[in-house]
């Protein structure tokens, strides 16, 4: 049997192999393994109480490679190393893996006990390269899951959402590209570097809270109509129309309070007021008009919830997706609180920072 070590640090558990691997999981939320070549993420399925199930599923597969143009540099093997740190509630997990052309990348993760929140696991993901200048540093995600769409370039955007999981890469890229393919799905990032000392930032994580159930219900709030789930789960153009008078009822995996928002993707043909409610008290409303991402903060919700209803007030409206997004913008970490604000980690592609926000530089 394999010698290991086992650590409890706060929500963190953190086992030491003493083949060198390391795993370090949040509960049954996720579970990341690091080896020598590859870093595995793991999630479990969600039934529509919330309650995760089943065993760990890989999600995605990170690797990190070195390239002279179009020749693979090949890895001094036997002398990788990863090294775990762990300072009070920190842990620091770090590969160092030099090349036999003199080269080094070190890819550096850190995690924080302290913070219960799958949206900061990890906090961050660095990769440092050093005597790389002249080669093609790729970042390669494998093993992604339930991609629909084609095979197509991202150097328009620095993140990418598929299922459960989303890439957020730093800007500077020269190529960017989604694979749709038969077994799995992979999304490809490449950096020239410019010096013999580069550092890159990218981060693979479980990004959202997403739905486990939408039903429209009658006027009573009680009786069912239809089941929506499948037109607004995703963003994708597939939408559905609930007419005036009715609800929307939600279920979410897991239980939202006031820090979290319900945010939605539809129209109406000149505008429709929606109240949002729970079974206990109404939470405010909002309006829609025009196609448009709407975003209701939770700011009045007393307790915690997973199940909201939206009641449709003047118009009809069609739905496109619903969700429980990151609180922070794009290009930040943290919840938005006071405890844990939003960290700007890209200036150039923060778009916006809501009054109502906590942040920091």
């Amino acid at each position: 049997m394999v010698e290991k070590k086992t650590y409890v640090i706060g929500a963190i558990l953190l086992v030491l192999l003493a083949t060198g691997i390391v795993y370090i999981s949040m509960g049954d939320q996720v579970k990341i393994r690091v080896d020598n070549d590859k870093t595995t993420f793991y999630l479990k399925n969600i039934n529509a109480d919330g309650e995760f199930y089943g065993r760990w599923l890989v999600t995605g597969r990170e690797y990190v490679k070195l390239y002279d143009g179009s020749k693979l540099e090949y890895r001094d093997a036997k002398n990788i190393e990863i090294n775990t740190v762990i300072d009070d509630t920190r842990i620091t997990i770090t590969r160092n893996t030099p090349y036999k052309s003199g080269a080094r990348i070190i890819q550096t993760y850190e995690f924080d006990g302290a913070i219960d929140d799958v949206l900061l696991f990890p906090i961050s993901h660095e990769i440092k390269c050093f005597n790389c200048e002249g080669n093609i540093l790729q970042y390669e995600v494998r093993d992604l899951k339930n991609y629909n769409g084609e095979t197509k370039g991202l150097l328009d955007v620095q993140n990418i959402q598929i299922d459960r999981m989303k890439i957020e890469w730093e800007e500077g890229n020269y190529y960017a590209k989604i694979f749709q393919q038969k077994s799995s799905d992979k999304v490809i990032v490449k950096y020239r570097p410019k010096s013999n000392y580069e550092t890159y930032s990218i981060r693979l994580f479980d990004p959202i809270i997403p739905l486990s159930k939408a039903m429209v219900l009658f006027a009573d709030k009680a009786t069912l109509e239809r089941d929506i789930f499948g037109y607004v789960n995703e963003l994708d153009d597939n939408t559905t129309i609930v007419e005036a008078g009715k609800y929307i009822k939600l279920n979410f995996p897991v239980k939202l309070d006031y820090e979290n928002d319900i945010t939605i993707y539809a129209e109406s043909e000149s505008s429709t007021n929606i109240e949002v409610s729970t079974d206990k008290q109404v939470l405010g409303d909002f309006n829609i008009t025009s196609f448009n991402k709407y975003r209701f903060d939770l700011e009045t919700l007393s307790g915690i919830e997973d199940k909201f209803y939206l009641g449709i007030n003047d118009e009809d409206l069609n739905i496109d997706y619903i969700l429980d997004p990151p609180i922070c913008p794009d290009s930040m970490i943290g919840n938005g609180t006071e405890a844990n604000p939003c960290v700007i980690t890209n200036c150039t592609q923060l778009q916006e920072i809501d009054t109502i926000t906590n942040y920091s530089w």
